[in-house]
């Protein structure tokens, strides 16, 4: 199957795993580490874990990315922004930017009205 596709036929364990988990997502890239930081350390004062929605009316930040940091996803990003397939990121309007440029990413739910 291919990555994001629905299992509609199947029954049983494997049907239960893999589900569609559309979700927009938007990206904000960084290269300041004291924006990256204050945006995390922000969430975590008002006592938001990540991926987690707030009464506070604070947009909850889904995951983070530091090409410097030690986990899994921040050794997987620094991978991914000089991969070449994901290098150059093409913006609206013809435009583009090099994703190598930007050590620090945070990853909001898309909110389009509220």
């Amino acid at each position: 199957w291919k990555t994001g596709e629905v299992i509609y036929d199947e029954e049983g364990y494997m049907a239960s795993k893999f589900k569609d988990n559309k979700r927009q997502v938007y990206f904000k890239f960084t290269r300041s580490q004291i924006l990256y930081e204050n945006e995390v350390k922000c969430r975590l004062d008002v006592g938001m874990k990540e991926g987690e929605t707030s009464p506070s009316n604070f947009l909850p930040l889904l995951t983070h990315f530091d090409v410097s940091g030690n986990e899994k996803r921040d050794r997987r990003y620094k991978l991914d922004v000089n991969d070449e397939r994901f290098r150059i990121l093409r913006l609206y309007g013809g435009e583009s930017i090099c994703l190598s440029q930007f050590p620090y990413a945070l990853v909001y739910p898309h909110c389009d009205e509220g």
